[in-house]
This record gives C-alpha cells, sequence and structure tokens, in this order.
C-alpha cells in the first residue's frame, strides 16, 4: 500500500556501501510492499550504479520490485527464497 520505507534503509545503504574497499559490491533487498516514495528508490537505485553497488531485488508476495531494481525476482512463497536468491547471484557472478 506504499508504505515501506525503503528510500530510507538505501539512503543508508549508499552511504556505508560506497565507503566499502571491497572490489565488487552487492545489495539484496528483500521487500513485501510498495516504497512509500518510488520516484527517491529509483533515484538512489540508480545513484548505487555509480557507485558500482549491483542491486537486486526479490518481492515478497509484491510486484513491487519489477521496474525498481535492475535485477528482480518475484516469489509467492518464502520457501522459493533459497531457490531464486541461489539463482539471481549465479546470474551477476556469471557476468
Amino acid at each position: 500500500m506504499g508504505t515501506t520505507p525503503l528510500g530510507e534503509a538505501l539512503l543508508w545503504l549508499i552511504k556505508d556501501m560506497a565507503e566499502r574497499r571491497e572490489k565488487r559490491k552487492m545489495v539484496i533487498v528483500l521487500t513485501d510492499g510498495q516504497p512509500n516514495d518510488p520516484g527517491l528508490c529509483h533515484r538512489l537505485i540508480k545513484r548505487m550504479g555509480k557507485y558500482d553497488i549491483e542491486v537486486i531485488g526479490i518481492g515478497i508476495e509484491t510486484m513491487a520490485t519489477e521496474g525498481l531494481f535492475p535485477t528482480s525476482a518475484v516469489i509467492n512463497d518464502v520457501r522459493e527464497l533459497p531457490n531464486t536468491l541461489f539463482n539471481l547471484i549465479q546470474e551477476k557472478l556469471v557476468q
């Protein structure tokens, strides 16, 4: 219903991840709702790309991640999470 404070979480992540020295940085976001500010989320996810932070979104019983994250998936049952997560990470690692 648009009440998930995703933008606020991404703001914190950008600061934390941008300062890290690892060669490769990846963030995996799990959400069960629509962000409270989709425009802010789009801008922050784009900015994360400029810091070479790869972002994956997984929606749990929500399509909110589609179109928001460059790589995303939707699951309808939490038991799908391990396989979905493995497949998404494997896809990123072989790019």
